[in-house]
């Protein structure tokens, strides 16, 4: 799913009432959970959605560009747990900050021990998935795009008889 970029002056006094109306703001630390549509990403981590002007737009990212201003170029918008932020679905302006992709990574990472995955998976080492998790991966290429993985698994077939016949 590709969003649009997000630049305040897209949107009008209704459509900012609009999206409003779709945060249950809480107190100034609390997270405000995102009342509107969401979707996931990578299908796990679900992230609030917020259609205007025919575009679809992530909510974390139009509250940042609301309340905050824009977001820099090659930045991400990150909820920062350190703020108590519980994740996607926060459209706090409080607990969002850009930063570039290296930052945002590094700052999922922390925290994990390297032993344990953020889905409760034991870890190979840390940074890299875990068996169950790579299954998962896995399956979802298979459902994603079939075609290109009968075609790896045609191969796979013709080294392992290849291998099998220098034998």
């Amino acid at each position: 799913m590709n969003y649009a970029e997000v630049r305040a002056e897209f949107f009008d006094w209704r459509v900012i009432e609009r999206f409003w109306m779709l945060v249950d703001k809480r107190s100034e630390t609390e997270c405000w959970p995102w009342l509107g549509t969401f979707g996931t990403v990578r299908g796990k981590y679900p992230y609030g959605r917020f259609m205007a002007n025919g575009q679809q737009y992530m909510a974390h990212r139009v509250a940042y560009v609301l309340n905050v201003g824009p977001i820099p170029e090659n930045y991400t918008i990150d909820h920062v747990r350190k703020r108590g932020c519980a994740g996607g679905l926060c459209v706090n302006p409080s607990h969002l900050e850009a930063v570039t992709g290296s930052e945002n990574m590094l700052r999922y990472w922390e925290g994990h021990d390297g032993r344990e995955c953020p889905h409760g998976h034991g870890w190979i080492a840390r940074g890299q998935h875990c068996k169950a998790c790579a299954v998962a991966a896995v399956a979802h290429t298979q459902r994603s795009n079939p075609e290109k993985y009968r075609e790896m698994k045609r191969l796979q077939k013709r080294k392992e008889r290849a291998r099998q016949t220098t034998r």
